[in-house]
């Protein structure tokens, strides 16, 4: 949603009466039954518009709405089950139509209060459902989202990344180790701005709410940092890498095949064994001190890697 559709741009907390509740434990109703009745009749809103009471149409919209909603069941002052539902989704209005626009989803939801709130940032809407849901249950004296029955997750087909597929398979190999490297490698050149993030967040984290222009401040270089991170052609982890560009991707292929790593097949016992002899050597070397590679020492060592595949073609 927020790489290719905008982001969500409303957020909504959905609360049970004591009636509904009680519904809800007696099994005549379900919370997932709840919330699919709902956002089927918010479908049928978006979709054919509305009409204001002083008679103004508000024209629908082309497409299906797009949402994602999750429940949670903190406990109440009693030690009862209060049960809530978060709610995003791709759909706001302007100011003026703000109150009707909200009264007719309330009235849809009938099932309690239906708060609504304009998520400033669309591109970090997932922060408000995770902060959201941890409020709840830390107000609850809970570490989790309580017990649910059924779903606890729903989100829209339109609002789904595209499913993984395979475009080829093939034996590992030595290509963890080259995954561990280039993270390593990641550390020692761009640490400074993942420390930085660290700081900003936990700074932004701790700072009142009503110091406001003390929170933007720090806002504005946290997002300055993330948009510097955002822009490397890698993302690393200890077991992972994600390209975000072709040219990284073939980049890094062109680096491992020259290291030895063959895509299929796997590489000879004694080629490995140098290989892993020779990565650990230069991860204890790293662990006594010489914890920084200049961009020289770090081609020479790329560049020895070469003089191994010679390794895998002997007999």
């Amino acid at each position: 949603m927020a790489k290719h559709k905008g982001g969500f741009q409303t957020f909504v907390t959905g609360t049970f009466t004591t009636d509904v509740r009680g519904r809800i434990a007696n099994g005549e109703t379900t919370i997932q039954r709840e919330v699919s009745r709902t956002m089927d009749g918010l479908q049928k809103m978006y979709q054919r518009g509305w009409t204001r009471e002083q008679g103004e149409r508000v024209e629908g919209h082309e497409g299906s709405l797009a949402y994602c909603w999750v429940v949670e069941v903190p406990k109440n002052e009693q030690g009862e089950d209060n049960p809530h539902v978060h709610i995003m989704m791709n759909w706001k209005v302007p100011y003026e139509q703000f109150e009707e626009w909200s009264g007719r989803i309330e009235g849809i939801w009938g099932n309690g209060y239906f708060h609504l709130d304009k998520i400033k940032d669309p591109l970090c809407a997932g922060s408000y459902m995770a902060k959201a849901a941890g409020y709840m249950c830390k107000a609850a004296g809970q570490d989790d989202q309580g017990r649910v029955k059924g779903n606890r997750y729903g989100i829209s087909k339109n609002a789904r990344a595209p499913g993984w597929y395979t475009v080829t398979e093939a034996e590992l190999g030595i290509m963890g180790q080259l995954i561990a490297e280039v993270h390593q490698r990641m550390l020692e050149k761009h640490g400074r701005l993942f420390r930085e993030r660290l700081s900003l967040k936990t700074a932004l984290e701790r700072t009142p709410k009503d110091r406001s222009e003390t929170r933007a401040r720090i806002g504005k270089k946290l997002e300055h940092t993330r948009q510097q991170i955002a822009s490397l052609p890698i993302h690393s982890g200890k077991y992972h890498l994600i390209f975000r560009t072709s040219d990284a991707l073939h980049r890094f292929l062109g680096w491992a095949v020259g290291a030895g790593w063959k895509a299929a097949g796997r590489p000879i016992s004694r080629y490995f064994a140098e290989f892993r002899r020779r990565f650990k050597a230069r991860r204890v070397a790293r662990e006594l001190g010489r914890l920084s590679w200049s961009d020289t020492e770090w081609r020479s060592a790329l560049d020895s890697y070469s003089q191994y595949e010679q390794m895998c073609t002997e007999k």
